[in-house]
């Protein structure tokens, strides 16, 4: 809970998927952990960064951690358990219940689908062939350290 702020160098500064990612340019980015989900109507996968070369999450001091991908990642990091957005019945899921408490979240992903969605939320509103993951074996790798 102490880690309350994220520093990374890839696309930023707001959310990025594979297919929504032209207007996050590449460079230096940082911010507080309790800014980096969005509460869409309903709580759902939020905050993604993508071609992400490094991140580090770490407390007012700049003591924390870094992760460091041997290629670009996608990453998130939520204040929050992710499990919080699981789903829930319509009545009961608000995005504005979602709030930073107790352990954060870090996903240390080497691609992420896309979100899909210009031609609907349906079944024909996945993402285009060239925005979903492949299922193929894919070797990767990353370092887990102190944050510099």
């Amino acid at each position: 809970a102490t880690l309350d702020r994220i520093r990374w160098y890839g696309r930023g500064p707001w959310e990025n998927y594979a297919d929504r990612k032209t207007a996050a340019m590449v460079g230096e980015w940082r911010g507080l952990l309790a800014d980096q989900y969005h509460g869409y109507a309903r709580p759902q996968e939020s905050g993604s960064k993508q071609d992400v070369r490094w991140i580090e999450v770490e407390d007012a001091r700049g003591v924390g951690l870094r992760v460091t991908g041997d290629r670009p990642l996608a990453v998130n990091a939520l204040p929050f358990p992710y499990a919080d957005l699981m789903e829930k019945p319509a009545a009961k899921a608000h995005s504005s219940d979602i709030r930073p408490h107790g352990d954060g979240t870090l996903l240390i992903d080497a691609v992420q689908s896309g979100v899909g969605g210009d031609t609907g939320w349906s079944v024909d509103g996945r993402p285009h062939m060239k925005y979903r993951v492949p299922l193929t074996p894919i070797d990767w790798a990353f370092t887990i350290g102190a944050a510099k």
